[in-house]
């Protein structure tokens, strides 16, 4: 995901986020190998952003939905 990220050219960054950051981020996501990317739309029971998938977690579902239609192997 950060290499799609970077290729797409969004800024990332890696590093160790305090509960105040993620609490105050317009936006959240999670992924993995099963699940692709999924919004975090509360945390802790706080609502983070506007409370549904932002811009950046749109575009990158998009773009990860475009690279594993094209590649990779087909499982049967």
């Amino acid at each position: 995901m950060l290499d799609l990220a970077a290729e797409a050219g969004l800024d990332v960054t890696v590093g160790d986020y305090s509960l105040t950051q993620l609490y105050t981020a317009d936006e959240l996501f999670v992924t993995g190998t099963m699940g692709g990317i999924v919004p975090v739309l509360a945390l802790d029971g706080r609502q983070v952003g506007a409370g549904q998938a932002g811009p950046v977690t749109l575009r990158l579902a998009g773009l990860f939905a475009d690279l594993t239609a094209g590649s990779g192997t087909v499982v049967v």
